[in-house]
């Protein structure tokens, strides 16, 4: 067994779950080393009263739809959001949610689904119909919109639905000096510390997740129903 790749395997999966925590974070974790994620990006100065250094108090644009779900889910809540991120032409994209939530919605459209079945002459009506039976089925595996693709993300923020314009999303690395980086991702060598009888080495990245228009996104909240 190779336990240096068995270690490295391990810590890029770690690297990569973590990375997915922190998308739906404020930013304020670890110091405030965590990225400036989504909660932070979609907000209306409930929470992150500063982003990018501006004052939401003072730039009124600069606020996200943020609203908090009163009774149960309708498409109506959803076509609010929707309307509410939208800006003239400008859309969005993409509608992320918690696989709960994602089952509350497709819950929404389940009484509208219909089987239709029809053959074509009596062989096909015996061989499909009578002898091996017909088969159906229910529920949705993709669920979309006005267009717009439905998903559910583990990650996602408990109770939550963003309705996200992906135009307006950006995840900036910044290269490494002196290393060869990737992505923003750099690794440092392996290196022997002093009086000891060892090596170590350190996976860096230095980035941001950011929004250019927090007015192109809405979120809505306490979604149990």
């Amino acid at each position: 067994l190779d336990l240096v790749a068995t270690e490295i395997d391990y810590r890029t999966k770690a690297l990569r779950d973590n990375l997915g925590d922190q998308l739906y974070s404020d930013g304020t974790g670890n110091s405030s080393k965590d990225i400036l994620g989504i909660l932070a990006a979609v907000d209306d100065n409930t929470d992150v009263t500063t982003y990018g250094g501006l004052s939401r108090a003072t730039y009124t644009s600069w606020r996200g739809t943020r609203t908090a779900q009163s009774g149960s889910l309708s498409l109506a809540n959803l076509a609010s959001d929707f309307d509410a991120a939208q800006v003239g032409n400008d859309a969005p994209s993409l509608i992320v949610t918690t696989p709960a939530v994602f089952t509350l919605y497709e819950a929404l459209l389940t009484p509208t689904v219909q089987h239709n079945l029809s053959f074509n002459g009596y062989d096909m009506l015996t061989a499909s119909g009578v002898q091996k039976g017909i088969a159906a089925g229910n529920g949705f595996r993709s669920l979309y919109f006005r267009g717009v693709p439905l998903v559910a993300d583990d990650k996602c923020t408990s109770g939550n639905i963003f309705t996200l314009n992906e135009k307006h999303l950006f995840f900036y690395n910044i290269p490494q000096v002196d290393r060869e980086a990737k992505n923003g991702f750099g690794w440092t060598g392996w290196k022997e510390p002093a009086n000891q009888d060892a090596v170590v080495g350190e996976l860096l990245w230095y980035g941001q997740f950011i929004t250019d228009s927090p007015r192109t996104h809405a979120r809505r909240t306490a979604v149990t129903s």
